[in-house]
C-alpha cells in the first residue's frame, strides 16, 4: 500500500509504503487499536544516475536533485526546478567537463555545472519531461503527448529535431545508442521502437 502524507510539524512530504492496523480484544485490552507507518525519506525518488561509482544523483517529487556520497552517506542538493524532477543524467560536455542535466514536469531541461548553484543553461520544452538519456554528443528527451526531442550537445540549448513517438501510448523511457547514431523508445504499453538521428540510417 502506498500513498503520500505531509508531516504537519515539519511540512515534509513522505511516501507511506506500508500501513498496518491491529485491533486487540479481551478484558484488559478491549478495543485497543494500533497503527504503524513505515516512512521513507521525504525526497521521493523518481530517477537516479551513478557518478564514477562513488556518488548517486537523484531527482524527486520535492522539485530538487541531490547527490548522495555512498562513502560518507551525505546528500547535497545540486539542482532545482519549479515542479518534480523526473530525470537526471551525468555527462561529459564538450569543452566543459562533467555536467548534470535534469528534466522536469515544469517543461524545462536544465544543465548544471556542479561547482555552481545556478543552472548553466535552461531549455524550454513543449511539455512535461518524463525521460531523457545521453550518449556522447546526443541527448534525447521524451515528454507528455509523446514528443521526442533530439539535441546535439555541441549546441545544447537548441532542439535539433522533434518528432512524435511512433508508439501509440505515452513514452516511458528513451535510451541512446552507445555510438549516438540513434535511440530506442519504450512506452507504457510495453512496446519498443528504434529511431535514428539521421533519417538515411533508417531501414
Amino acid at each position: 500500500m502506498r500513498y503520500q502524507k505531509r508531516d504537519n510539524r515539519s511540512g515534509k512530504l513522505y511516501m507511506i509504503t506500508r500501513l498496518q492496523h491491529y485491533r486487540f480484544t479481551g478484558p484488559r485490552l478491549a478495543n485497543l487499536s494500533l497503527r504503524f507507518e513505515l516512512r521513507v525519506c521525504p525526497h521521493i525518488i523518481f530517477t537516479n544516475d551513478f557518478q564514477d561509482g562513488t556518488k548517486v544523483v537523484s531527482g524527486g517529487a520535492d522539485k530538487a536533485a541531490r547527490m548522495f556520497d555512498l562513502q560518507s552517506g551525505q546528500a547535497t542538493q545540486v539542482a532545482a526546478h519549479d515542479e518534480p524532477v523526473s530525470c537526471v543524467r551525468m555527462f561529459q560536455a564538450p569543452n566543459a567537463g562533467e555536467m548534470l542535466v535534469t528534466g522536469s514536469w515544469d517543461k524545462t531541461l536544465k544543465y548544471w555545472d556542479l561547482r555552481q548553484q545556478q543552472p548553466a543553461a535552461t531549455v524550454q520544452i513543449q511539455d512535461r519531461v518524463y525521460t531523457l538519456d545521453v550518449s556522447q554528443g546526443l541527448l534525447v528527451t521524451g515528454t507528455a503527448e509523446r514528443y521526442i526531442n533530439v539535441i546535439n550537445l555541441a549546441n545544447p540549448t537548441t532542439i535539433f529535431k522533434t518528432i512524435q513517438s511512433p508508439l501509440k501510448w505515452q513514452t516511458r523511457v528513451v535510451s541512446c545508442f552507445p555510438d549516438a547514431s540513434g535511440f530506442a523508445v519504450g512506452s507504457i504499453e510495453g512496446r519498443c521502437a528504434i529511431q535514428y538521428v539521421d533519417d538515411k540510417n533508417a531501414r
